[in-house]
């Protein structure tokens, strides 16, 4: 073996600067599809803040043009600056960006929903999270 990667495996580009992992689209420069999928990751426990809230399943939602990044999640990371909101589905709470709400809730074809909360900066300025990835 030369100590190249097997062409059997697939590397994941990372980006030094901003510490994330870049799609294909983002190294090759070329128009090109790629697949996007929203995935909701469940709270391991539920903090204080969401006592009052219904006793329902509560998930951090987000969206990634990078599925195949997912089975290596550790955790999710959130914006210090963006709003965060608590958006009540019926049977389940999402944890999104506020200015997402009305397009995300479109596109997944919810019509009854209802944002119950902003979520306190405090969970976005360096705390380890409770979700479970």
């Amino acid at each position: 073996m030369s100590g190249a990667t097997p062409t059997e495996e697939k590397p994941v580009h990372w980006c030094t600067s901003c510490r994330t992992a870049l799609a294909e689209a983002e190294i090759e420069y070329e128009i090109k599809g790629s697949p996007s999928i929203y995935v909701k990751f469940p709270l391991k426990t539920r903090h204080a803040f969401f006592e009052t809230y219904p006793k329902k399943p509560i998930f951090m939602l987000i969206w990634t043009t990078t599925p195949w990044t997912l089975p290596a999640n550790l955790a999710v990371a959130i914006h210090p600056d963006f709003r965060y909101v608590a958006v009540d589905v019926g049977s389940e709470i999402y944890i999104m960006v506020e200015d997402l709400v009305k397009d995300t809730m479109t596109k997944a074809g919810v019509s009854h929903y209802s944002i119950t909360g902003e979520i306190p900066r405090i969970f976005s300025r360096g705390s380890r999270s409770d979700i479970h990835s």
